[in-house]
């Protein structure tokens, strides 16, 4: 986790670093001891995210929304093998999503929307059998949609507001009444 800070840059975070119990940091929730969630939602955070975030091998909900955090979404992400909502969503992350991305085989909730995310959505995506919800909207991805999401599970997708995609289907509305 202290790499994690570092990258962050957030003085915001005053108690991290400081008691060395990491389970009592603001925004850490542990179980048993391990650490299983971080939520900095809208703490001004103005870095970066570490790849050393692959370390954190029991987290299942990493939320880092609202802040203004920049640099891309790490290749290391799929590492974390027990993640089911990852919500990174109104930064300034740039590049592409990581192929890695599809390797995280229990998530369930991936809202990265309002970033400036570019390239094609990877085809890996699809692998994420448990994807229950997809906000990808308002960033610069371009090019085809994968022409089978073959998630049956998939409830709700936004990819609205991204004006380099084509063969853009209204997914906005939850699947499940369509």
């Amino acid at each position: 986790l202290s790499d994690l800070h570092f990258g962050l840059g957030s003085p915001n975070l005053t108690n991290w670093l400081v008691d060395p119990d990491v389970c009592t940091w603001e925004g850490i929730s542990c179980t048993e001891g391990n650490v299983t969630s971080v939520d900095l939602t809208g703490f001004n955070l103005q870095g970066y995210i570490s790849a050393s975030i692959s370390g954190l091998v029991n987290l299942t909900r990493l939320d880092l929304s609202s802040n203004q955090l920049s640099g891309s979404i790490p290749a290391t992400i799929g590492d974390l093998a027990y993640l089911q909502e990852l919500i990174l969503h109104n930064n300034n992350l740039e590049d592409k999503v990581p192929d890695e991305i599809g390797l995280l085989s229990n998530l369930t909730y991936l809202d990265l929307h309002t970033n400036l995310l570019n390239e094609s959505i990877p085809l890996t995506i699809v692998q994420l059998a448990h994807l229950r919800y997809m906000d990808l909207s308002h960033n610069r991805f371009q090019g085809d949609i994968p022409d089978h999401w073959n998630m049956t599970s998939l409830e709700y997708v936004d990819l609205s507001g991204n004006p380099y995609i084509i063969q853009y289907v209204d997914y906005t509305r939850p699947l499940a009444s369509a």
